[in-house]
């Protein structure tokens, strides 16, 4: 099961292989040159903005290294920096917590239990946040329990927004949507028997 870390995304390299590897860590090996120092805080709010890009705003998890150091060189420019990529590929080492990876970014192909966060938010309104949990945590059991290869959660922005009633994207929603993250992660490990579940949320 993939399991991402909220500074996670899955990487594909251009020899075809997937890895779950840390933003930052991918920018740090990526970049060999700039035009002028590059101060180690700058790199990491770089990183941190394309993190942002793919995941808030796109709603993925998954990219390949060309489409990260071309996001990635986007961002730098905006601090004024030119940069020279690495022309060898991230050594990527894959952690221990990650099992089983899929062959290629593309699961559609997979059979999919499929659930709205919400649809979720909505039919919990009445109760709060702490309601929403509880409704969640029956979702993701009952869906275990058929055992599928692969569990999709859609919605996580939309759903962060409306558990804080909140319009704009705020510090507050980010924090909201990390922790339906980690609740989800949480749950398939408590839950699930079967470790090639994979869990998607977007």
């Amino acid at each position: 099961m993939i399991l991402l870390r909220p500074d996670y995304l899955v990487f594909e390299l251009p020899s075809g292989e997937v890895i779950p590897c840390s933003a930052e860590e991918v920018a740090a090996e990526l970049v060999v040159e700039t035009t002028e120092p590059l101060d180690p805080g700058i790199l990491k709010n770089a990183a941190a903005a394309v993190l942002h890009y793919f995941k808030s705003e796109l709603g993925r998890t998954g990219v390949s290294i060309g489409e990260f150091t071309e996001a990635l060189k986007r961002a730098l420019a905006n601090f004024g920096f030119d940069v020279v990529e690495n022309p060898a590929p991230p050594t990527l080492q894959q952690e221990p917590e990650f099992l089983s990876p899929p062959a290629s970014l593309s699961t559609a192909a997979a059979p999919c239990s499929e659930g709205s966060l919400i649809d979720i938010g909505k039919s919990s309104a009445e109760v709060g946040e702490l309601g929403f949990y509880q409704v969640l945590r029956q979702d993701i059991r009952s869906r275990l329990q058929a055992a599928p290869p692969r569990v999709k959660y859609h919605g996580l922005r939309e759903c962060a927004q409306g558990l804080c009633a909140s319009k704009r994207w705020t510090s507050r929603c980010q924090r909201v949507s990390d922790e339906i993250v980690h609740f989800l992660r949480a749950c398939l490990r408590e839950h699930s028997d079967r470790p090639a579940c994979l869990l998607q949320i977007q």
